[in-house]
């Protein structure tokens, strides 16, 4: 059985022989379309290619697949196979694993788009006023906190609290942020997207302070909550043009902040009462 989802702007195809979709994209169906960025095959049981001589079990890859993911979480029994480009992928193993298999999956769409363009960031983000602020920080400084206090006193729609991706618009070239079916603990999986504002790097602080970072406070404070497919130098080559075209387009700020209204108003108007200046 086929199915069709929509994820970052583009459309992949996913096939399974049990008919059983995959849960963690509910939410992102689609039609069929012919324009697909990637090709999923799943299978449910990859006890068929693993091989055992003298006690050491080792894994056939079929002809054509030369790239495999081993999934994390202690499971590696999963795993995922890619041909060059990542464009077609073949998913092996336990879908009661589901974390793994997000994490596999995670890593061969990032790697697959990254071909096409895009960033993943480990991030939340919300939609206000047509436009997207991009929250990031380290787990548990209040990434969602930051996104949800947003909603509540702004009425922002929240496209994800955990993982957002970040793609150049083919016709314009400004760079969006795209909610994703991947969001970790937090609720908000939103299939919507809209041009970058400002990302925001977190911190908490005893009072609310905000201000933009030079260059080099941005290589320091941004990049390190992007996440780099060091899988695949072809993949790492492209990301990193697209990591440029990102800090050169969207204003990055530093936020010391409380969880309180102050530190949304205060944001919201040095990104959008000022425009970034």
């Amino acid at each position: 059985m086929e199915r069709y989802y929509s994820i970052a702007g583009t459309v992949i195809r996913v096939v399974s022989r049990s008919g059983n979709p995959v849960r963690m994209f509910d939410g992102f169906e689609c039609k069929p379309a012919e324009d697909v960025l990637l090709t999923l095959q799943v299978e449910e049981s990859g006890e068929s290619s693993l091989c055992s001589c003298y006690g050491v079990s080792h894994f056939a890859c079929p002809p054509g697949y030369t790239h495999v993911l081993f999934g994390s979480s202690g499971r590696g029994e999963n795993r995922l196979l890619a041909n060059e480009d990542w464009s077609r992928l073949l998913l092996v193993g336990d879908p009661s694993h589901e974390m793994a298999w997000m994490e596999l999956l995670a890593a061969a769409f990032y790697s697959r788009l990254t071909v096409v363009g895009g960033l993943l960031m480990h991030a939340s983000a919300v939609k206000y006023e047509g436009r997207a602020v991009v929250f990031t920080a380290a787990s548990g400084t209040g990434k969602t906190t930051q996104a949800e206090l947003w909603k509540k006193y702004l009425q922002a729609e929240i496209l994800n609290g955990d993982k957002v991706f970040l793609r150049p618009d083919v016709h314009t070239g400004t760079i969006h942020a795209w909610g994703s079916p991947w969001c970790g603990s937090s609720p908000y999986a939103v299939n919507d997207s809209a041009e970058a504002a400002a990302i925001v790097v977190l911190a908490q602080g005893r009072k609310n302070e905000i201000r933009r970072l030079d260059p080099m406070e941005t290589l320091a404070l941004f990049t390190p909550h992007v996440f780099f497919p060091s899988w695949d130098p072809t993949c790492l080559e492209r990301m990193m043009g697209t990591l440029d075209a990102a800090a050169g387009q969207i204003p990055v700020y530093y936020l010391s902040c409380l969880p309180d209204a102050e530190a949304v108003l205060l944001t919201r108007n040095r990104i959008f009462g000022s425009r970034g200046n």
